[in-house]
């Protein structure tokens, strides 16, 4: 044709780069419709991955994590249902205080699950929590909460 070429939708007069370029999109999106429900199951079915793990601390307020940072060896144990209760301690937030005394801060719907974990229970004390989750550098994510 004078003056330029029209393609054609028509596979056969397709050139190979763009046969390959048709069949490199098509293998792509064949893979990805294989490949994410099966991602979509594993997370909706509570089976492992990448990233989740389980860790057991004290639970405590980050209010009080702030002011009692240097005790921090004795404050796990000795920290009360009526201190994390308070609502300048709860409104604050709450953390897992690990063996190791690394704090890992909650999120807000961790916290909530705190909040009604604490109310539920007859301790007065010692609130040790083993939470199951994803950990984001000093936070975590709590999926589940014992």
């Amino acid at each position: 044709m004078p003056g330029g070429s029209v393609r054609s939708s028509d596979p056969t007069h397709m050139t190979s780069g763009e046969c390959f370029w048709m069949a490199f999109r098509t293998t792509s999106f064949l893979i990805l419709l294989i490949i994410a429900p099966s991602q979509w199951v594993t997370a909706a079915s509570g089976l492992p991955y990448p990233g989740k793990e389980t860790v057991s601390g004290y639970l405590v307020d980050l209010v009080c994590v702030k002011e009692e940072a240097g005790k921090v060896a004795d404050f796990g144990p000795d920290h009360s249902k009526k201190c994390l209760q308070m609502p300048v301690c709860s409104r604050g937030g709450y953390a897992i205080l690990l063996p190791s005394k690394e704090v890992l801060s909650l999120d807000d719907r961790s916290n909530e699950l705190a909040r009604k974990l604490i109310s539920n229970s007859h301790k007065e004390k010692g609130f040790v929590v083993k939470a199951t989750g994803i950990r984001q550098g000093s936070f975590f994510h709590v999926l589940r909460m014992d």
